[in-house]
This record gives C-alpha cells, structure tokens and sequence, in this order.
C-alpha cells in the first residue's frame, strides 16, 4: 500500500532549486542537502507513494521567485504533486495548534523564538497532514515536529545518505 507523505517547504526547496532557478540572494541550505532531498522524492516515486504538497508549502515555495515564472512551476508542481487545499476542515486544527505554538513561543528565549509566521505555517501544514490522512511529513524544522506529535502525526528528517546510487548500479545490470 502506498503511503500519502507530505514534504515541507525546504524539502522542496532543496529538490526543486534548479527548475525553480532561485535568485542568487535567495537563502538556501548547503548543496548536499538538494541532492538528498532529490534522491528522497526519487524514492517515493519509486514507491508509488503519494506525494502530498500542503497549499502553504507552494505559497512559501513561491515567495523567492518571479512572478511571471509562478504559472510554469504551479503547472509542474501540479502534475507531479497531489496540491490540497487548506480548506474548512483544516482551519480549526490549524488554529488549535497555533494557539499552543503562540504560548510555547512566549516561554521561550528570544534567540529561540521561531517567527509568528513560521508557528501559522507550521500549524497549517501539520493541519492539513491531519486532515488528509498523511502517513508522514519529511521535514528538518523542530518546532513542526513538535506540532506533529501534539497531534499524532509522524515526522522524518530528511535521509542523511541517499540508496539512490546502489539503486542505480543495479538497475544498469539489471537488477531491482
């Protein structure tokens, strides 16, 4: 049975950099991370799994970059991804986790602090986990975790080492 797993913002970031053609200025993370983060969604094609890009990954996806590249990327986003919209079912989870993440906020250290925004993107995006049955969010950002597992939903970092290579010796000899 395929699972239905949700990738965050950066997961996707770092997979799509290139087709995305971020601007030099934009802020990403070290080069190894793009081609983990490929190999993982490679993986789960491989698998058949469903790939689930919550509306809000997509919004934050396409801040850094030029409006007039939006309708080429929303139409490959599109057609590789299962896009849900953050809809009525999603908004009372959304703000019950918000609430929580705005009061941890206040307990912790200024140099701790995630922004306000990061706590409402983070509370949609698990939300939207919830609601559409998501198996799994691959995601590095602590906090998300955090809000996952106040509500039952399972996170993975991101593999530190990609199969993808042994995976394409063998299929060069023929193997599976």
């Amino acid at each position: 049975m395929k699972k239905r797993v949700i990738i965050d913002t950066m997961v996707l970031i770092c997979a799509m950099r290139q087709a995305a053609k971020l601007p030099a200025s934009a802020k990403t993370p070290p080069h190894d991370k793009f081609s983990l983060a490929r190999a993982l969604l490679h993986k789960l094609r491989r698998n058949d799994d469903l790939i689930i890009l919550p509306s809000v990954v997509v919004a934050e996806f396409l801040v850094k970059i030029p409006v007039v590249n939006h309708p080429k990327l929303l139409t490959v986003l599109s057609e590789n991804f299962y896009i849900p919209a953050f809809d009525l079912r999603c908004t009372s989870l959304a703000a019950d986790l918000m609430s929580h993440g705005f009061k941890v906020r206040k307990t912790m250290d200024d140099k701790d602090k995630p922004a306000r925004d990061s706590v409402k993107a983070d509370a949609m995006i698990v939300a939207t986990a919830k609601v559409h049955s998501a198996d799994l969010i691959y995601t590095d950002d602590d906090q998300l975790y955090k809000m996952a597992d106040k509500c039952g939903v399972i996170t993975n970092k991101v593999p530190s080492q990609s199969d993808d290579m042994f995976d394409d010796i063998d299929s060069r000899r023929g193997e599976l």
